[in-house]
């Protein structure tokens, strides 16, 4: 039952952002650990694109390990970031969880000879938990960036801090249109927490392209 719940969750959330793309306490300014580390060193495939189904259609995920698994597919700096147990949905997921200066990034060429390279819709959907007792807008921060290596431009942008109010398992969605075919897309995740009892994570991260 709670697999369940948990896949309706996920199933709801990737609708409603394919669904819009149819329509157009003490500082501690050092790293700290997690209280629960997971060590799963599977083996993750991080080639990209995967095709992805919904409503009879075709799109593109350009996410690789986008649960995630372990941080195979992303750039990680070490000692900020860690994939640890969640429970904030209801139940128990793993996620990206930012320390002190953290940050997490992926990136991917869109080549010019894909099937439907030229489409020009996206979307990223992400989960994210923002949680920080002490509101503080200076220590606890969190920002999301798409950017057009190509051109410097940045295609999705979110910006989050202590002062904005807390977040549970919330299902967060960016979209845009533009040709991107043969361009070079990084995404980016930064998070830095100065409080212990602060909790920044993201999970649940797909780029979609439309390919009809």
């Amino acid at each position: 039952m709670l697999d369940n719940v948990k896949l309706l969750h996920k199933r709801t959330v990737a609708q409603l952002t394919l669904i819009v793309l149819l329509a157009s306490a003490v500082i501690l300014p050092t790293p700290i650990p997690s209280a629960v580390r997971v060590t799963d060193a599977q083996t993750v495939d991080c080639s990209v694109p995967k095709p992805y189904f919904f409503s009879n259609r075709t799109w593109w995920n350009w996410i690789a390990n986008n649960d995630p698994s372990n941080s195979s597919c992303w750039s990680v700096t070490p000692m900020r970031v860690a994939v640890v147990d969640t429970n904030t949905c209801g139940w128990t997921e793993k996620a990206f969880e930012f320390y002190y200066g953290g940050s997490i990034s992926q990136t991917f060429t869109i080549p010019e000879t894909l099937v439907d390279a030229h489409k020009p819709s996206f979307s990223i959907q992400y989960t994210l938990d923002f949680i920080d007792p002490n509101d503080d807008p200076t220590w606890n921060v969190f920002e999301m960036k798409v950017v057009d290596t190509n051109t410097g431009t940045t295609l999705a942008t979110e910006y989050f801090n202590g002062s904005m109010g807390d977040l549970y398992c919330s299902g967060r969605s960016f979209t845009w249109n533009q040709d991107l075919a043969g361009h070079t897309i990084q995404v980016r995740f930064k998070g830095s927490r100065g409080y212990n009892n602060t909790f920044i994570r993201v999970r649940d991260i797909y780029l979609f392209q439309s390919r009809t």
